[in-house]
């Protein structure tokens, strides 16, 4: 009990909590990256990627509840850091809002919180079928769900791509800060690699932008159809 707590309330603790989550939460966006990418496969391919994890069945739950509890950490831990990072600053000065801080790492709460609202909506809109529940009643021509279908359907709609494309972009901001201090956090790379973790996390965000927003694109340009 006195090693959680120590844990939970320790400047040390909490860096590493918001490390480790953000890393599994980081792992989780290039692998739902991948499987999206099927899009360009066929109906078939996404439809049985879909089906695959749904089998899972308590698994699938398992892995959500975990997913759940470290988004909600990883929020914490980012809020309670930043919150008491001010705080330790008495004073104010002048140049504090530009000397080395980029845009990405000065709205990483912000951004954090959009993200958070997105995964609500995306869910309620993918995965439980609640704000168009005739798309997601949709079966293919093998009796399956037909998620295919209902990714080209929504995507179809100029407003919902552009609210995706979107919060990809605001997604690869945060993950252009946060892949890099994630090493930090860990204590895996001293300053000397700093400029390499920055490529590094820069590279990875953008990637992760190209991949992920590529199917909404295609699907207005009828290249999925």
């Amino acid at each position: 009990m006195n090693v959680v707590s120590r844990v939970f309330g320790s400047t040390i603790g909490k860096k590493l909590i918001v490390g480790i989550t953000g890393a599994g939460l980081f792992a989780f966006v290039l692998q739902h990256m991948l499987g999206h990418l099927q899009m360009f496969v066929g109906w078939e391919a996404y439809n049985n990627y879909a089906e695959t994890m749904q089998s899972l069945g308590a698994l699938k739950w398992g892995v959500r509840g975990i997913l759940l509890l470290g988004v909600i950490l990883h929020i914490w831990g980012t809020v309670t850091l930043t919150v008491k990072n001010r705080g330790a600053r008495r004073e104010r000065y002048a140049m504090d809002k530009v000397t080395g801080a980029s845009l990405a790492s000065r709205t990483m709460i912000i951004s954090g919180l959009i993200l958070f609202g997105f995964i609500i909506y995306h869910l309620l809109q993918f995965t439980f079928g609640v704000t168009d529940p005739e798309v997601f009643s949709l079966k293919d021509p093998m009796g399956q769900h037909d998620v295919y279908a209902g990714m080209v359907i929504a995507f179809r709609n100029p407003l919902i791509s552009g609210f995706y494309i979107l919060s990809m972009g605001i997604l690869c901001m945060h993950l252009s800060h946060g892949v890099a201090s994630f090493f930090r956090s860990l204590g895996l790379m001293d300053n000397r690699y700093r400029k390499l973790e920055e490529q590094f996390a820069l590279v990875a965000s953008i990637i992760v932008f190209l991949g992920f927003v590529s199917v909404p694109v295609a699907i207005l340009a009828s290249v999925i159809r």
